[in-house]
This record gives structure tokens, C-alpha cells and sequence, in this order.
């Protein structure tokens, strides 16, 4: 077998070429053959058991070719592998270039490793905000609170709805007098005013009391799903109950039965809350800040690589995406007209969204070769024992769980070190 290697830097490709003709193609189709003919059945003869010359008759030139061929790209493949000039790291492409009883020729497509040329990445300086904790924040806070631990209260039958209740209706919407998939509930309970139902049909239930029946007629938006799009709808309306929201008390003793520790007075509950959204705006604005720290190192390098690796994390990124919305029970089509975007712009947002995140995660990996930053065998060991404990499972039964994810769970924790790294050696 001849090899040949071509590096093609434009494409960031090497093509890892193999050639195989005379004695060695012709010795490689007789294997084969033989090979074959035992899986042949020929009158007279128990199954691989007939002589070669009748056996041959029932084999195909095109049979032969391809079981040759194929063993020919295997050696290829782990020549490929073990030849220190060629860097494997995804799934090779095979390109057939002459294919004939008297010459095999073909390449691997084998795609670079991304290249990363590192900018700035410490001793950056990024504006510290000032946190400020204001009265309003607080109160903000103890309301919700209040509306969390509010508490629904069946109304008197006279008592006609508003905003904020609840109403518990059963309902069944029809379209040119037909009733449609989805357009019926019983005993929902549809909170008025929380904007959860098509417009028009909250609001048409404000002033409704217990045992009510009501017409509501709303208008699907255009950019509906599209068996309603723009479809005018009857929705004929029972109501169970109406609830209403009945607050507790700012006092103490609603702080007390927060069950909050240290926390037994009005005053304390204001100073717990002011702390906690003290904390609430430094943990954000730390990751704002490092998020800018990123953005500028990232601006400041530069990443290349083959096409391929931003249209796999692009499918990636849009396959995701799919799948929760058909587990929302939509379809891509009706999720785009809902949103208003075209296919192709949903797929220009992943491509843009892949090619950010690639970015990011080859500088945070090359940050880590440049400054050695790694995870031991033992310290790994270390975290899986510590990981299984928690969950009280033993190591091994949770690197069965990980299966082939466990090298990227690996990569997580050196991220993280990296992360880590920057944080420190920036200021931030």
C-alpha cells in the first residue's frame, strides 16, 4: 500500500492519501473471495463446503471489490491513526478517487485541530460597580413574600372577579362552529390579569362570579400556531369558583413564621433581605464582570478552524432547541411564526451562537496548555470519590453512569480551574 500525505493549510485539511495496485490489490480480491465463498450455498454441497470454481459463480465482481476494499481502508485507517504526522480529532471523511479490479485509490479528509492565537488575557482591569442597597429594594422583597405566602380563598357566590383572582372554569373553544385539538380544560384554574391566555380572554372574565357561564370570543394572533393564525374562536365558559388572594400581615409575626433563621422580628427580616439582595447584586455583577473579562479576551485572540466545527456545534445548538420545542408540544415552523423569524435566520442566530462558543471554549483550552493548568489522575479519582459519596454510589457505578461523557466532565473541572485562574489574575 502506498501512503501519501498532503497538508492543505488553506483548507485546513490533510489529506492522508493510499494506493493500492498489482500483486496486493490482486492478492487482496482473492482474500476476499475466498472469504465469500464460505458464505455461499451451491446445489450438492453443504454451505461453504463447494469448491472455489463453483462457488465463484455466485459471487459478484462488485461483492468481491467492496469486501477487498473495505479491509484495505481499515489498514488504512489504522496507519492513519498511528502516523505522528496526522492529527486526528474527528471522524475522518473518506473521498473514493479510482476504484477498479486493477487499482484501489482513496484519501482521508482528516480536519485540523483549531488553532488559537492567545491576546491579553491578565492583568485586565474591568470597572468595579458600586453596589447600593435602597429601601425600595428591600420592600420589594417583603412584597414578595407576601404574594408568595398569600393565601387563595374560595369567594362568597356573589362576589364578582378581578385581577389578580382566580378563576376555576371548565371551557371549550370552537372555530366556524367545530371544536379544535387543545381548545378545551376542565377545572382550570386561570389566574386574571397574569396575560397566560390568548389576549382578549382574561380580560373578558373580569366581573364573573361562581356558576357563571359566559361566551368569550377572542381572535388568534397572526403569528399563532398555524391552524389558528388570525382564526376567530368561541370559547364557551363555565365558572367553578372564583378565589381570591387574602395577604398576610407585614408584622412580626410574619417574619416569624418565615421559619428563616436568626430571623424572629419585622426589623430582622428587613436586615436579612437587605443583606441577601446585597449578595444577590455582588454575585451578579462579579459574573457580569467576568463576562466582559471574557468577551475582551476573546475579541483580543483569534481562533481558526475548518468550517466543519462550527456547522456540527450549529446543528448541535439547533437540534437542542428542537427537541424543547416539540417537547412543548410545538413544531419548528410554528415556534418561527410565533417568534417572526424564517428558517434561515434561525439558523444564522445558531451558526452566529457556534462560532461565539467555540471560540470561548478553545481560548479558555489553550489558556490551560499555556499555563499548565490540568487535573491529575488522582485528583479526578479524588473528585469522583467525593461525587459518589454524596450520592452514596460507588466509583465505578458512577463512571458507568458518565459512559462517554466522563473525559468532558474531566474538561469541566479543568474549565473551571481556568476560570478560576482568570478571576485571579485579573482585576475584576
Amino acid at each position: 500500500m502506498e501512503i501519501r500525505i498532503e497538508k492543505h493549510d488553506d483548507l485546513f485539511e490533510t489529506h492522508f492519501h493510499a494506493t493500492v495496485t498489482g500483486s496486493e490489490w490482486t492478492d487482496a480480491q482473492n482474500k476476499a473471495e475466498a472469504k465469500l465463498a464460505k458464505d455461499v450455498t451451491v446445489k450438492g454441497f453443504r454451505k461453504g463446503m463447494a469448491p472455489l470454481v463453483l462457488a465463484r459463480q455466485k459471487l459478484s465482481q462488485a461483492e468481491i471489490l467492496n469486501d477487498a476494499a473495505d479491509k484495505a481502508v481499515q489498514k488504512a485507517f489504522r496507519e492513519m491513526i498511528d502516523n505522528p504526522e496526522v492529527d486526528v480529532i474527528m471522524q475522518p471523511e473518506l473521498v473514493v478517487s479510482d476504484f477498479s479490479k486493477d487499482k484501489l485509490s482513496f484519501y482521508f479528509k482528516v480536519i485540523y485541530r483549531p488553532k488559537v492565537t492567545l491576546g491579553q488575557y491578565k492583568n485586565i482591569e474591568i470597572a468595579k460597580e458600586e453596589i447600593t442597597v435602597t429601601d425600595a429594594d428591600v420592600e420589594e422583597e417583603i412584597q414578595q413574600l407576601v404574594n408568595k405566602n398569600a393565601e387563595l380563598v374560595v369567594s362568597e357566590l356573589n362576589y364578582k372577579s378581578v385581577n389578580g383572582d382566580t378563576v376555576v372554569i371548565d371551557f371549550k373553544g370552537y372555530v366556524d362552529g367545530e371544536a379544535f385539538d387543545g381548545g378545551e380544560a376542565s377545572s382550570y384554574e386561570l389566574e386574571l390579569g397574569s396575560h397566560s391566555f390568548v389576549p382578549g380572554f382574561e380580560e373578558q372574565l373580569v366581573g364573573v362570579q361562581t356558576n357563571d357561564d359566559k361566551e368569550v370570543i377572542v381572535t388568534f394572533p397572526e403569528n399563532y400556531v398555524a391552524e389558528l393564525a388570525s382564526k376567530e374562536a368561541t370559547f364557551r365558559v363555565h365558572v367553578n369558583a372564583v378565589k381570591r388572594k387574602v395577604y398576610p400581615n407585614v408584622d412580626d409575626d410574619f417574619a416569624k413564621d418565615l421559619d428563616i433563621e436568626g430571623v424572629d422580628t419585622i426589623d430582622q427580616l428587613k436586615e436579612h433581605l437587605r443583606n441577601k439582595v446585597k449578595n444577590d447584586k455582588t454575585s451578579k455583577a462579579e459574573q457580569e464582570s467576568f463576562e466582559k473579562l471574557m468577551t475582551m479576551i476573546c475579541d483580543s485572540s483569534t481562533l481558526e478552524c475548518h468550517q466543519k466545527f462550527y456547522d456540527d456545534e450549529a446543528k448541535r445548538i439547533s437540534d437542542d432547541l428542537k427537541n424543547r420545542i416539540e417537547q412543548n408540544g410545538f413544531e419548528l415552523k410554528d415556534y418561527l411564526a410565533i417568534i417572526k423569524k424564517t428558517e434561515e435566520e434561525f439558523n444564522n442566530e445558531a451558526l452566529e451562537t457556534a462560532k461565539k462558543n467555540l471560540k470561548r471554549a478553545y481560548v479558555l483550552d489553550e489558556i490551560a496548555k499555556v499555563e499548565k493548568i490540568e487535573v491529575s489522575d488522582e485528583e479526578f479519582e479524588n473528585h469522583l470519590s467525593e461525587l459518589a459519596s454524596k450520592y452514596n454510589q460507588t466509583v465505578d457505578n458512577l463512571k458507568k453512569q458518565f459512559g462517554n461523557r466522563i473525559g468532558s466532565y474531566r474538561y469541566q473541572m479543568i474549565e473551571n480551574k481556568v476560570i478560576e485562574f482568570l478571576k485571579n489574575n485579573n482585576n475584576i
